[in-house]
Order: structure tokens, then C-alpha cells, then sequence
């Protein structure tokens, strides 16, 4: 399924999980700009993904739609 292109900054994110040597990463990705926020994270559980999510929309605001489909294990 196809989407429309934002039009402007911050409207559309996307994010995911990743492990590179050994360390966990959050990523969340602007659809409009293709800028990414990678954060480092302990576990990669719900619970510490929410608390990035609460961070980082706390600095920038939040999105008008979220594409967020990643397994997280709860706490």
C-alpha cells in the first residue's frame, strides 16, 4: 500500500530496532526530511522504546502519523 508524500517536516516517522557490534539502537526516521535520530538503548524492550519516543517528541514535537512496527518484548 502506497502512501502520500508528507509535505512538510516532522508530519511522518518511521521507526525501527537494530543491533550493530553488540549495542542496541532505536532509530526513528522523518519521512519528509530522511533525517534519522538514533539513540543507543540498554534493552530493547517497550518500555524503553516509549521512553526514547517520550524524549525526543518532548524536543521536537509530535507527529502528525507514526509508521511504527517493530516486535518489542514488554516489561
Amino acid at each position: 500500500m502506497e502512501r502520500e508524500l508528507p509535505s512538510y517536516p516532522w508530519e511522518m516517522l518511521s521507526a525501527d530496532l537494530f543491533e550493530l557490534k553488540n549495542r542496541h539502537y532505536f532509530v526513528l526516521g522523518d519521512f519528509y526530511t530522511k533525517f534519522p535520530m538514533v539513540p543507543e538503548i540498554k534493552t530493547q524492550t517497550s518500555g524503553a522504546v516509549i521512553q526514547h519516543m517520550r524524549e525526543i517528541f518532548s524536543q521536537y514535537g509530535m507527529p502528525r502519523e507514526q509508521d511504527i512496527k517493530p516486535t518489542l518484548p514488554s516489561e
